[in-house]
């Protein structure tokens, strides 16, 4: 069930093509391969295995985006696995470790993760995550202390190295032990304390590597309380529910029968874990489970909380579900409230494939048209972007804009050989500011310009201004 559903998921997002942040960030080509810079701390970020995949892309451009898919849909099998054998070793029955691993595999908020393109990191991170956890659980782990803290540490560093979220990983897996009863509080809190080393090791070499002059831009905390009360809600949302979110929250694509059906689906479910949530028999294990599901999510809640994020939060809530499913004394109900759950998560699934997978259409067809104006190739042009209210949800259903990349996906479309180089500005609509940020692009040098409303482009070429008047008409 794990191989085929992870060979399934991952031809699928074979289909997505790049949009947003996929463009540009460390694991995506560059035409100016940032080594050995993008293996070092870089602002609020140090992902080294982000800067080395982006390094073999900038190398191979054929690659793209075809090799980050894949070692996601490999990473998101083997964490699929992991969830399975984490399920054993908390001695739950095979129905919870079955239930638990469909959950993880099937919950609309991995979508967030397995069809994105930057997100290898969060996949990577989990995995070696996950890995600590089973092994602190084995009984391997217990026969040598200095080897069971070294491995530990490793995994620890490992998954840090990945994305910073791993460091949370020195304090989940004695909470686990202590809430089965592998560990007594004093074990786990021993543990914890040696563990801890190296969560300081990894900031101090981060410190000692990084440009002290380099500050937070403030995107992460500027949102205050409010951005805090919109985390959590999206925190009870995409890790629990398998709602058609596409059909809520993104105006277009609005479909109230659709979302009636799949929360009408999803209400047997909910009742099925308060009701188990009230009674469960083993209120240490679950408390522990909660409050890793907490620690785990704990620093986006502050920050920024998107369905990518969510990630992580799907595998502990899907011990969370299997922990619950074990306290189940009639199995019938169980198997009807899966069947309902299921079918909910396919045509949420389903719906967020659809949209992503033309969201990334979108940007590729922008790419030829402004490809099929051009004279001939350019090395440098600047894309003047016209602000409109286009609606967008996460990275399914994307700004016309972020699917072009502003521009960046011409580059993509000619193997990263021209231009070389892409400089952009948004303006309002109105034609004074349009026909003003066209000039000063043509007074700065540039050959053409690429002028974007939402899903058109037009490319203007210097230096007769009637060229571009009228601005485009709007829609």
């Amino acid at each position: 069930m794990i191989l085929m559903g992870g060979f399934l998921t991952t031809v699928i997002s074979m289909f997505i093509r790049p949009t947003m942040d996929d463009w540009g960030y460390l694991c995506s080509p560059h035409i100016d391969v940032m080594f050995p810079k993008s293996l070092l701390p870089l602002a609020t970020y140090w992902r080294p295995f982000d800067g080395l995949l982006g390094i073999i892309n900038s190398e191979f451009h054929f690659l793209f985006p075809y090799l980050n898919h894949l070692l996601i849909g490999i990473a998101h099998t083997i964490n699929a696995f992991l969830i399975y054998k984490i399920s054993q070793q908390l001695e739950f029955p095979l129905r919870s470790q079955i239930t638990a691993t469909l959950f993880f595999m099937l919950c609309p908020g991995i979508l967030g993760t397995v069809l994105d393109i930057d997100s290898v990191n969060q996949a990577y991170s989990l995995l070696f995550g996950l890995v600590t956890i089973s092994y602190y659980l084995s009984d391997s782990c217990s026969r040598k202390v200095w080897k069971k803290h070294l491995t530990m540490g490793s995994l620890i560093l490992i998954s840090a190295l990945w994305k910073e979220n791993g460091l949370i990983f020195f304090l989940i897996p004695p909470i686990l032990a202590y809430g089965i009863g592998r560990k007594t509080l004093r074990q786990a809190l021993s543990d914890t304390t040696l563990l801890f080393l190296y969560p300081c090791i990894y900031l101090c070499v981060r410190l000692s590597l990084s440009d002290l002059e380099v500050v937070s831009t403030g995107v992460y905390t500027e949102g205050g309380i409010g951005m805090i009360v919109r985390n959590i809600g999206m925190f009870l949302l995409f890790p629990w529910l398998p709602l058609d979110y596409v059909s809520i929250l993104h105006a277009p694509s609005r479909n109230i029968l659709l979302t009636a059906l799949t929360l009408g689906l999803t209400l047997p479910y909910i009742g099925f874990i308060i009701y188990h949530i009230i009674n469960y028999s083993r209120p240490r294990l679950l408390i522990s489970l909660f409050l890793c599901l907490f620690l785990i999510v704990g620093i986006h809640l502050i920050t920024i909380f998107t369905v990518m994020h969510s990630y992580s939060a799907i595998s502990i809530s899907a011990l969370i579900i299997g922990a619950l499913v074990s306290d189940t004394k009639v199995r019938t109900i169980h198997l009807c409230i899966a069947a309902l759950w299921i079918t909910s998560a396919i045509i949420s699934d389903a719906h967020h494939i659809i949209k992503a997978y033309q969201s990334g259409e979108m940007g590729h067809n922008m790419a030829l048209s402004t490809i099929s104006q051009m004279k001939e190739p350019v090395d440098k042009c600047k894309t003047v972007i016209i602000e409109t209210n286009y609606p967008k949800y996460s990275m399914f259903c994307v700004i016309p804009y972020d699917a072009f990349g502003y521009g960046v996906s011409v580059q993509y479309e000619n193997d990263y050989t021209w231009p070389k180089e892409i400089e952009h500005v948004f303006v309002a609509d109105n034609s004074k500011e349009i026909n003003n940020a066209v000039s000063v692009a043509f007074a700065e040098g540039y050959p053409c310009v690429w002028l974007v409303r939402d899903t058109t482009v037009r490319v203007i070429y210097a230096p007769d201004p009637k060229l571009y008047e009228p601005v485009l008409p709007k829609h």
